[in-house]
């Protein structure tokens, strides 16, 4: 048995191995996903395409998104979307603002979208003074990027 001196040091010490333990238990170790945080912030994973490769998102709500290359989408069977390698934004109450690195293409040109907002079940894109919405379940799932084979000699293919 331990001497009596000791006594306390070693009940200190069982005290803090226990609430030691219960703080290593209660604490998470790992960052959510790009996906899971986009759920956390009420927004659908489909706003991302699969592949982030990492994400930066600061307190302030700012954030980065790093896929492995620009990538290219439809989205509702008719808008094609691209984001670039890298996009950000700030995530604000039920709004994506300032939106750098995502546009769609109109015609021939590809148009910035710059603000996605969410408000129930709809989805509203902002593209300069104009906007579209769409519901949310059109982005339940996260979208494939088109794959290098959708592309004929420098010309993108339908699909």
């Amino acid at each position: 048995m331990a001497s009596p001196k000791y006594l306390p040091l070693l009940l200190f010490m069982a005290f803090v191995a226990m609430i030691s333990a219960r703080e290593i238990k209660n604490y998470e170790f790992y960052d959510p996903t790009a996906y899971e945080l986009l759920m956390q912030l009420n927004f659908p994973i489909g706003l991302l395409p699969r592949g982030v490769q990492s994400y930066l998102f600061t307190e302030d709500g700012s954030f980065e998104v790093f896929l492995s290359g620009t990538c290219e989408f439809k989205v509702a069977g008719k808008y094609l979307l691209k984001y670039k390698r890298t996009i950000s934004g700030t995530v604000e109450s039920g709004t994506v603002k300032n939106l750098k690195g995502v546009s769609v293409k109109i015609l021939f040109v590809w148009v910035p979208i710059t603000e996605v907002d969410k408000n129930g079940d709809e989805l509203t894109f902002h593209i300069g003074p104009f906007s579209k919405t769409f519901p949310v379940s059109d982005f339940d799932e996260s979208p494939i990027c088109r794959a290098e084979s959708d592309y004929l000699n420098g010309v993108l293919l339908d699909f």
